[in-house]
Parts: C-alpha cells; sequence; structure tokens
C-alpha cells in the first residue's frame, strides 16, 4: 500500500550528549520527554532520531508498550540477522551473537530506557555480526531493530532507507528519467517485456522480446531484475548503450534517457455516453490528470460518470482531496483528527468540472487510504453510489520526517474522518450496491449452475498492531 504524504523535518540527535542521570520513575506514557537520553558516546542516529520523533509527533503515545518495543526490536535483528538468537522475559534479555553470549536487563519503563537499552543490544550485535567491519551491515543491523521496534506500534509507522526512498520517490511522483521499457526476466535472460509509445526506447528502436546482453558495456548476465532496471534508470538528458539479442542476432543501441510519465489515469467513453476514469493511485498530480481527463469526456457529450478505484491503495491525501472537488460544491470531504481533537479540515470549493452527472463509483478491498477519502466523501456528501465490495479499512494518516543517513521516518499523526464524522479505519467503506464474486457458467443449468466465488479478503484489521478507532464507523448498510 503506498501511505499518504506530508513532508516534515526533524533534527537527528547530537552525538555530543552526556552521559544520563539515573532512569526516573515509572512515567505516563503522554508525559514522555521529548528528549531521549544516551549512553556516553557518539548515539546510533536511526534509533535516536526515531525515539526523539516519537516522543513529539507519534499519534498516540498511549500505544508505547516499551517492553513489546523492546522485543520487536530483538525480533527485527533475529529476522534480519542469521547470526542473532533472543531470549526474553519481563526481567531480562539475553542476546547471542555467533559464539558470544551477553544478558541485559529487560525492564524497560520509558522511551529513555528502551533507547539506552536498545543502544547497549545494538552495539553488542555490531560488533559481533559476521560483517562487523562494513558501515553499511552496521546500518543495516541498526535499521531492522528499529523497523521491528516500530511494527509494535501500527502497519505503517516504520523508516525507509535513503535506497528505498528511490523506488518510494518514483512511485509517489510518477515519473523517473529512464528508457520507456517494461523488462522481465525471460529464461534467466532480462528481456524486454514492453516499449511504451513515445519514448527513448520506441525512438531507439527496442522492441518488445529483445534480450538485453549489456549496458554501457557491462554484461547482465548475472542482474537481478531490479539491478537490471537500476541500470537502465537515470538522469534525463544522459546517454546509454545497450547490446541486444534479437532474432538471434546482436545489435547496438545508443539511447538518450527522457523523464518516463507512469500513466495513472486512464478514461474512454462507454456505451451510452457514460464517461469511465480509473486511477491507479494518487500521485503528485493526479487531480490534474483526472480533470482533464473529464473535460475531454466532458466535451464528447458524457452525461454520467464511472469511476474506478478498484486497485486504488492510496497516495497523497491532497490529490484525494482535489479530485474529490471536482464534483462536489459544498460540504467537507475530509478532516484530521489528533488527539482527539478535529486538526484540519478540508472543504469543498466552487467550480468543480461536473457537480450535477450521476456517479457511480467501483470500489472493492484494496480500494485503500486515499482512495477511500474520495469515496467516503462522495457518499456522505450523497454526491456518487458506491459499487462493489467493502473497502480496506485504512483511516490514518503518515507523513515522513527526515532521519538519518538520507532514510525518512514514515510517522502516523493522525486520523481522517469523512463528511459526518466516519471514520474507515478497521472497518473500511460499505458499497451502496454490494456484488459478490461468481462464475458464471455459459448456459446455467442444474448440473452447472451459478457458483458464488469463495473468498479470503485481506483488509486493514488483519494486520498486525491495527490502530483503533474512537470514531463512528460507516454502517454494514446503506
Amino acid at each position: 500500500m503506498r501511505p499518504l504524504l506530508l513532508v516534515a523535518f526533524v533534527a537527528c540527535g547530537s552525538p555530543s550528549r552526556p552521559a544520563p542521570a539515573p532512569p526516573p520513575p515509572r512515567p505516563a506514557p503522554v508525559s514522555e520527554p521529548t528528549v531521549i537520553a544516551k549512553p556516553a558516546g557518539a548515539p546510533l542516529a536511526y534509533l535516536d532520531g526515531t525515539l526523539g520523533t516519537l516522543a513529539s509527533k507519534y499519534l498516540d503515545p498511549k500505544r508505547f508498550d516499551f517492553r513489546r518495543m523492546l522485543r520487536g526490536a530483538l525480533d527485527g535483528m533475529e529476522a534480519d540477522v542469521a547470526e542473532v538468537i533472543a531470549e526474553s522475559t519481563n526481567e531480562q534479555v539475553t542476546v547471542r551473537v555467533n559464539e558470544q553470549r551477553k544478558t541485559f536487563a529487560g525492564d524497560v519503563d520509558s522511551l529513555s530506557e528502551l533507547g539506552i537499552r536498545l543502544t547497549e543490544i545494538i552495539r553488542f550485535v555490531q560488533q559481533h555480526a559476521s560483517n562487523k567491519d562494513a558501515k553499511e551491515s552496521e546500518k543495516e543491523i541498526e535499521l531492522s531493530a528499529v523497523n521491528g521496534m516500530l511494527r509494535t506500534l501500527d502497519p505503517h509507522t516504520h523508516l525507509i532507507s535513503a535506497k528505498d526512498m528511490e523506488e518510494w520517490n518514483i512511485g509517489m511522483s510518477g515519473k523517473f528519467g529512464g528508457l520507456g521499457v517494461v523488462v522481465h526476466m525471460l529464461k534467466g535472460r532480462m528481456a524486454v517485456q514492453k516499449v511504451n509509445a513515445g519514448t527513448p526506447a520506441e525512438r531507439g528502436g527496442l522492441q518488445a522480446g529483445d534480450v538485453i546482453l549489456a549496458i554501457n558495456g557491462q554484461t547482465t548476465e548475472a542482474f537481478t531484475l531490479e539491478e537490471g532496471m537500476g541500470r537502465l534508470r537515470g538522469d534525463p538528458g544522459t546517454p546509454i548503450k545497450l547490446l541486444v539479442e534479437r532474432a538471434g542476432k546482436q545489435l547496438d543501441k545508443s539511447l538518450t534517457r527522457a523523464e518516463i510519465r507512469i500513466p495513472v489515469v486512464q478514461s474512454q467513453m462507454l456505451d451510452g455516453k457514460v464517461g469511465y476514469v480509473s486511477l491507479d493511485r494518487f500521485d503528485e498530480q493526479t487531480a490534474k490528470d483526472v480533470e482533464a481527463a473529464m473535460v475531454t469526456l466532458r466535451d464528447q457529450g458524457a452525461r454520467a460518470w464511472v469511476i474506478d478505484l478498484r486497485e486504488n491503495v492510496g497516495g497523497y491525501l491532497a490529490q484525494a482531496v482535489k479530485s474529490a472537488d471536482l464534483f462536489v460544491e459544498y460540504g467537507t470531504i475530509v478532516a484530521t483528527v489528533a488527539g482527539g481533537k478535529k486538526a484540519d479540515k478540508k472543504n469543498a470549493t466552487s467550480g468543480g468540472i461536473d457537480t450535477r452527472r450521476p456517479v457511480v463509483l467501483l470500489i472493492g478491498e484494496q480500494t485503500a487510504s486515499a482512495a477511500e477519502i474520495l469515496a467516503g466523501a462522495l457518499k456522505q456528501l450523497d454526491r456518487g453510489v458506491l459499487v462493489g465490495r467493502r473497502t480496506f479499512g485504512k483511516g490514518s494518516v503518515q507523513v515522513l520526517e527526515e532521519a538519518a543517513h538520507g532514510a525518512k521516518l514514515k510517522i502516523t499523526t493522525a486520523e481522517y474522518v469523512a463528511s459526518g464524522d466516519i471514520s474507515p479505519q478497521g472497518a473500511g467503506i460499505a458499497p451502496d450496491v454490494e456484488l459478490v464474486p461468481a462464475q458464471v457458467p455459459k448456459q446455467i443449468t442444474e448440473q452447472s449452475p451459478l457458483r458464488i466465488v469463495p473468498e479470503t479478503p485481506f483488509y486493514e484489521s488483519d494486520l498486525g498492531a491495527h490502530l483503533d478507532t474512537t470514531q463512528k464507523h460507516d454502517p454494514d448498510k446503506p
């Protein structure tokens, strides 16, 4: 799922902090200090910055179960570092790394104590893990511990490494520097699956089925698909040379990368002058793309709309709000709630593209997050009819905070509610017209009846540590 994004900045911890005073008496979670004490020496940058941001920004500090967070960090390291084995009780934690073994106090009762204990444990693992001399390995060990800790809070708060942020940015911006090809692995070799129109790949003569043997003189024989895709991408305007195999012949291709836009919105006119608009996600300009598609279809005589959100897993909250505003002229589209109070409210503005013609929204189990904002707004404002299956049920808001080493902390800071203070969190949005998947034979007989397809849907409420909400839910029936 792609989370909702706003960007803010926090400073990472300073390596010059003095040694902490003895741990204070157990405080109430809501009164956690924003300054996290550390042992003497340079702090662990991922951990230090994350704990500080949690103390000041997290939606609900009452969810801080410090001992569970400690256990989660150990689980994270165990999962990602083969040499680590950890055992814990309420009183102590024993960690083994290869032949080394050490016992630590396990009774942590504050973020400060948690930070001190995790620093000791992570340093121990870094010291005795096989790749202890590799700084990248040390950062990966720390990242595993921090994300294990964060998974105990909710499913959507986690630390994204600088490397993973590159893919994140491509997905959320909807564009990247590249050639405009879809590649896949064909019998163990990287091959072109599709060439997009109007791209450097098409202009350079690449064809579906071409096997890419080398990129800038380096053989692709040992590349994974991800490595090959990374080599094909680059800054727009930069040259790239490919050696490809086609029909048994080797061909040299010289191309220049360009900005490639990933299609998000697709549209067409259906029978009866019904304008169909499909939204894959909400990237930086989805609302503009929806508006352009609607204008084109309206000028062709569209008399009604079908908006397809069935595979839309979300994206930018602001883009969902702007998309909803194309259909409504008054009312609250969405409000965010933090600390039990409404922190921000987005109301409709006048000047929508079509605020009168009928609208049907197609929804399903994969309709999530920002897509639920659009669906919920049009339902609660009586502007559209929802058809399909109950939505995924993600009603939380995440923001990106600056973190160490070029990483970003995606942290849950609020919930959102539609008009009428209806929250999808953990329950989803109910369709007005429910569809049940079925197998329909060409001719229904006693021997070949219509069969209901068994379902195993997956919802937000099935995720570990999912958030509970005090807001109202959408009723099961319209």
